[in-house]
């Protein structure tokens, strides 16, 4: 007797534990089902680095309208005691062509550059959001495994008890099923923090609140891109080249600049009674620079070392962008073969629980074994969701490496 109420005790404390897991209430599932691609479009009009790029961009075009502009005439009004006493000369300063076409070809070429460096920042963008909505994905589809895992425990919990009514198992198969019954109820609690966790991280890169869950990955897992782009140039190694053109086009500007540009005068005098000449006298002048303090050889200097540096960035960038679209090809040939390796592990790992459980019903497999055989199962089926989310992060890597180029953030 005094054997049996202790055992009767561990059964109270064991149902009030479960009780207290149960009662812990689930995180609020999110309201508004939001695909991929809206996700992708929400976090570009949102994110601040598309956003300063845009803006970059918009600042380049300007540059081609200032360097297509031509330079303005200037009005000189003079007044002076002697005869002629009233001077209005009008100077237009001459814009050399071949001054205009480098200036206006140096201009064009980076403001083409930042329009590509503007496409690479959505890349990324593009590439944050895919990853994040994987993770958001892979984690609810994860929750959703352990609330059904934990469906699946309170079955076996029930069978146990009716098969310990009928005197066929003893009162530690019920003990040892409400344990494995709570750790399974713990996890799948702490699965759902993480399925919050991940959506909020989507939510902050769509701008939305960080606090409070308000929507779902309306796509799964296997919906989502696989595949890699068609072969396309790579959008930083293109703009590292044309900033590369734009700096030597900047160089030959500045060569040729060092010839100052003349300006031609035209005007009027008048106020001279005392003359023999009266009325409007007009005037005629040529303006020439004398470049007596500077010789334009520091702007040839500078120039020549911005395309030096474009020079070496564009070589460095190359390198990078090689070697990380061999690193996410690596990558990706790898996560698809975990995948196909946990395809058969999965179909294996559930066909022993299956016939465990089954086993175990007829009275020839003890319990203990049969919750062995259902754990490989729950894990080799939450590994191949993990190595699911993964193998979607590097296809997201390849992508972003075969279109934006650089080193994979």
């Amino acid at each position: 007797m005094p054997a049996r109420r202790r055992g009767g005790g561990r059964r109270r404390l064991l149902g009030l534990l479960l009780g207290a897991l149960a009662a812990v209430p689930a995180p609020a599932r999110a309201q508004r089902p939001v695909t991929l691609e809206a996700a992708v479009a929400a976090a570009e009009a949102s994110a601040p680095t598309v956003l300063a790029a845009r803006a970059d961009s918009a600042a380049a075009r300007a540059e081609v309208g200032l360097a297509r502009a031509y330079p303005n005439p200037s009005l000189n009004l003079d007044y002076s005691r002697s005869t002629p006493r009233n001077h209005v000369v009008l100077e237009q300063p001459i814009d050399y062509p071949w001054l205009r076409s480098a200036r206006i070809r140096a201009a064009e070429t980076a403001a083409g550059a930042t329009h590509l460096l503007a496409g690479a920042e959505r890349a990324a963008v593009r590439y944050q959001v895919e990853v994040a909505y994987a993770q958001a994905a892979g984690a609810a589809e994860i929750s959703r495994l352990s609330r059904q895992t934990v469906e699946g425990g309170e079955e076996l919990l029930r069978s146990v008890r009716a098969r310990e009514a009928a005197g066929d198992v003893s009162e530690l198969d019920v003990a040892l099923a409400q344990v494995t019954l709570g750790e399974l109820r713990s996890a799948a609690l702490a699965d759902s923090l993480a399925d919050v966790e991940a959506t909020l991280a989507l939510q902050t890169l769509m701008g939305l609140p960080p606090d409070s869950v308000v929507i779902q990955a309306a796509d799964s897992l296997a919906a989502l891109p696989a595949t890699a782009p068609p072969a396309a140039p790579v959008l930083r190694v293109a703009a590292a080249e044309r900033q590369l053109a734009a700096q030597q086009a900047q160089l030959l500007l500045a060569r040729r600049d060092r010839f100052p540009a003349l300006s031609i005068r035209a005007g009027f005098e008048q106020g001279d009674p005392s003359g023999g000449e009266t009325g409007v006298l007009p005037t005629v002048g040529v303006g020439i620079p004398i470049p007596l303090f500077s010789h334009g050889g520091a702007e040839v200097a500078r120039a020549r070392a911005g395309a030096a540096r474009a020079q070496a960035e564009l070589t460095g960038l190359q390198r990078e962008s090689r070697a990380a679209l061999a690193a996410a090809e690596r990558e990706r040939k790898a996560a698809r073969m975990r995948l196909d390796l946990d395809r058969s592990t999965v179909a294996s790992a559930q066909r022993v629980a299956s016939l465990a459980r089954t086993a175990y019903g007829e009275g020839a497999y003890p319990l203990a074994s049969v919750l062995e055989a259902q754990r490989n199962a729950r894990d080799a089926l939450r590994k191949y969701v993990e190595d699911l989310v993964g193998s979607r992060r590097a296809e997201a890597a390849y992508r972003l490496a075969a279109t934006a180029g650089g080193a994979t953030p």
